[in-house]
């Protein structure tokens, strides 16, 4: 009996698509034979690969549509180049891309026999503040239209990281100026600390080196946050050393008596004797200030890239510098959560401290993290349930604001770059937690977190 032609058309469309992955397969072990032949004897070791071509390539491809700030930017990266093993001819990794350029394209002739069209992929408009707007191709193989904007890695490495690597050295120079204001010069000890930007003079060496530069700088300094920076560095990777041995902890709650992270860092020093450390804790207790230091170090490269530095740059400068930052509080907060532990909190008089601390800690918190920090000491101090929620809720709300989103429809914008700046400086005016209630506070309902709303 005959099938109607609707019928044996499906069979009559397989037939190509079975040989042609047949084929694919075949041309796999051959591919296969060949690289184990290749491979049978030594190979010379590549000193460079097609990364560094494909790279300038999809540079070019980006900045041939951009406006004229993306041709200078992508000159003044021209110095940078990408290195190293890449994967040759008799390689198992080109072996395997053979294979893989193979099977997809007989997937592709495969599908297109049966009927099958893939979406076209879209290109990409990216803006970049200072730069203009690129055109980019989407990625091989994509079967999808990609979103408008995109993600900091997807950016061609020349206008992204490997350009951020070349203005670090030049931010951290004018930092590092003789003669310039002190908390400059300790912002840039603390940057090459955490070994910010990629360049040879870059090593733990150097980071470990500019920890106790920095250590000798506040041992003569009447600046609390130049303390407080040095104390935290210090704690944290270089407590043995003989500069660090020297930073007291006394002297900074003389110079900062207010400052609740002072009365805590001496309250968690090794060897300190109990009665001092419950002394240290009732005056956390009483502290009006707790935090605020850390930002500080953002607004200081806000102060030294250059007047010409295109609004992407900076955007992702003060990003990389608020990371760093966040580090510096946490031997202080982690020293609160130490202290104020299950066992601890037996003790009548701890229990007393680490609630006056938790509470104090909510109502004049300069960091986000203080209030994260006093809804962990309320749970374990069995806080009633209503104002753990308060607590939590509010540390919740200011944290989910004030994450970075890269989901916006173009993060890298001018808009969102202005958006960075006025908030990096507000933080560092008045205060982490105050600049984002405030902010949440003129920001439309929608556009809260759930959390914030009334």
């Amino acid at each position: 009996m005959t099938l109607p032609p609707d019928v044996n058309l499906p069979r009559r469309r397989a037939w190509p698509v079975l040989l042609l992955l047949i084929l694919a397969i075949a041309l796999g072990l051959q591919v296969h034979a060949d690289w184990r032949g290749a491979t049978a004897g030594p190979t010379a070791a590549p000193t460079g690969g097609p990364a560094a071509i494909a790279a300038s390539a999809a540079t070019g491809t980006a900045v041939a549509s951009a406006s004229a700030g993306a041709t200078a930017l992508a000159g003044a990266s021209a110095p940078l180049s990408a290195s190293g093993a890449e994967p040759q001819w008799g390689q198992p990794g080109e072996a395997a891309a053979r294979v893989a350029r193979a099977a997809s394209a007989a997937l592709a002739t495969a599908r297109a026999a049966a009927g099958l069209t893939p979406t076209p992929p879209a290109e990409r408009v990216v803006e970049l503040c200072g730069v203009g707007r690129l055109t980019m191709p989407p990625p091989d193989g994509a079967d999808s239209t990609l979103p408008t904007g995109t993600a900091w890695d997807t950016l061609p490495q020349p206008l992204a990281d490997m350009a951020v690597a070349q203005v670090w050295p030049r931010v951290l120079a004018t930092l590092s100026a003789p003669g310039g204001p002190e908390q400059d010069r300790a912002a840039a000890l603390v940057l090459q600390a955490a070994r910010v930007g990629e360049t040879l003079a870059n090593t733990p060496a150097a980071a470990l080196a500019a920890t106790r530069s920095l250590a000798r700088l506040a041992r003569n300094s009447a600046d609390p946050t130049v303390l407080h920076w040095a104390h935290a560095l210090c704690r944290r990777d270089d407590a043995a050393s003989p500069d660090c041995r020297r930073l007291a902890p006394r002297d900074l709650v003389r110079k900062a008596p207010a400052d609740g992270l002072a009365w805590l860092l001496l309250a968690g020093q090794p060897g300190l004797a109990p009665m001092a450390v419950e002394q240290a804790l009732e005056k956390a207790a009483q502290a009006t200030r707790f935090g605020g230091h850390a930002a500080q170090l953002p607004v200081a490269v806000d102060r030294a890239w250059p007047e010409d530095l295109p609004g992407y740059l900076q955007q992702r400068l003060l990003q990389q510098a608020q990371g760093v930052a966040a580090d510096l509080s946490r031997p202080a907060f982690s020293a609160a959560l130490e202290l104020c532990t299950a066992q601890t909190l037996a003790s009548a008089g701890r229990r007393s401290h680490c609630e006056a601390l938790a509470r104090q800690m909510f109502s004049e918190g300069s960091d986000i993290e203080a209030l994260a920090v006093a809804a962990v000491l309320g749970a374990r101090l069995g806080l009633p349930e209503a104002e753990l929620d308060l607590l939590r809720q509010d540390a919740k709300a200011l944290a989910q604001a004030a994450t970075p989103s890269a989901s916006g429809a173009q993060p890298h914008a001018c808009g969102a770059v202005e958006s960075t700046l006025k908030q990096v400086r507000s933080a560092a005016a008045e205060g982490e937690v105050q600049a984002w209630r405030r902010r949440l506070a003129m920001a439309p309902m929608t556009a809260r977190p759930a959390a914030s709303r009334p």
